[in-house]
């Protein structure tokens, strides 16, 4: 009977010690639950009889109000353009920070064939925050500000530059205008990646495209104009290049495999440790 109780409690603080170690995936692997909760359950088939105060999902044609905006990076024109600078930290761990980040909008609507609504012009460029993303309120594919979400299925700018290397003009005055250093190298000794290489990724979405946003109906800006969505109570305004049904399967995979995963590990490895401590 000690032997047992001895491999008991050793299973047990193994499976403990691990859990404690996997809470950050368990933490946003819940979160991705939620969020394709959110997108599944609101509702999107009463659009027609939706009123102001009502939180739908909108899938439809993008096309601009007034104006259009111009990708930082890319120099496209678009009614939105979401940018993100990262940089690449090769020092005592390798991994992706973000350093800045924007979207940019123009006044746009989003024709779902029985109902139109809007989306409120705004711009939110600027540093990344220290712990934007380690909350797990960043996008998969995307990036988040303050008021919006932005995913997308791929980033239409997708280019890294080595910390010594120079940069495109459009590059230089993203980073200057947005207060960000010149990138070094902090490394004694780089293997693959060097330290410091920054990613610059954008994704513009163009008059026409297929666009999906969620977010509360408030009454519209002008008398005879389409209803506008702004963030809901429960969250950001999401805005993305996927459907619906595809983003909700996106969060669904990341949430199985965030939470599940860690969760098999846990269970197995206490397992395993109870059965050595037995024998």
């Amino acid at each position: 009977m000690r032997i047992d109780a001895e491999a008991v409690g050793s299973a047990l603080l193994v499976g403990l010690t691990l859990t404690l170690s996997c809470s950050w995936f368990l933490y946003r692997g819940w979160r991705f639950r939620r969020r394709a909760r959110r997108v599944r359950e609101t509702p999107s088939e009463t659009l027609a009889t939706a009123r102001p105060g009502d939180t739908v999902v909108v899938t439809g044609t993008a096309s601009g109000r007034d104006g259009a905006v111009t990708g930082p990076l890319s120099g496209e024109r678009g009614v939105l353009a979401a940018w993100l600078v990262e940089e690449w930290h090769n020092v005592f761990s390798r991994f992706w920070s973000s350093k800045a980040r924007g979207i940019r909008t123009a006044s746009f609507e989003v024709d779902a064939g029985e109902r139109t609504v809007a989306v409120r012009a705004r711009t939110a460029d600027g540093p990344a925050g220290l712990w934007d993303g380690v909350n797990g309120d960043d996008a998969l594919v995307g990036l988040a500000t303050e008021d919006v979400r932005v995913e997308v299925d791929s980033f239409g700018t997708d280019t890294e530059i080595a910390a010594a290397a120079d940069r495109p003009g459009r590059f230089r005055d993203l980073e200057r205008e947005v207060g960000l250093d010149d990138a070094e190298n902090e490394a004694v000794f780089d293997v693959g990646r060097t330290d410091g290489t920054r990613r610059y990724r954008e994704s513009v979405l163009e008059t026409g495209e297929e666009v999906t946003v969620r977010g509360t109906l408030a009454a519209p800006d002008d008398a005879g104009d389409p209803p506008v969505v702004t963030p809901p109570d429960d969250g950001r305004l999401l805005v993305s290049t996927l459907s619906a049904a595809a983003l909700s399967r996106r969060y669904r995979r990341s949430y199985w495999k965030l939470f599940y995963g860690p969760l098999a590990l846990v269970a197995s490895c206490t397992l395993l440790v109870g059965l050595v401590m037995s024998l």
